[in-house]
């Protein structure tokens, strides 16, 4: 993907989260502003793909890595990273 291109599907992803906050202002859980982005990046028609692991290997050690949504593999929304006990 060009870099012109890769910059115009940037801006479509912020402006559905930018929708999204507009709509939800502050104090929701992060769930709801996840399936909130989701629904707005479907009525923008981009592609997605929710929830994906991502391998994360932290001081020998395997940690677990959620990207909230994913465009195509090119875009994503990164969620939380959380390293098991």
């Amino acid at each position: 993907m060009e870099d012109r291109q890769l910059n115009h599907l940037t801006k479509r992803i912020i402006g559905c989260a930018i929708e999204v906050h507009r709509h939800l202002g502050p104090g929701p859980l992060e769930s709801i502003y996840e399936s909130a982005l989701c629904i707005e990046l479907k009525l923008a028609g981009l592609t997605y793909e929710r929830q994906k692991p991502v391998p994360v290997t932290y001081k020998s050690k395997m940690a677990s890595s959620d990207i909230g949504c994913s465009h195509g593999g090119t875009k994503s929304t990164e969620k939380k990273t959380l390293c098991p006990p």
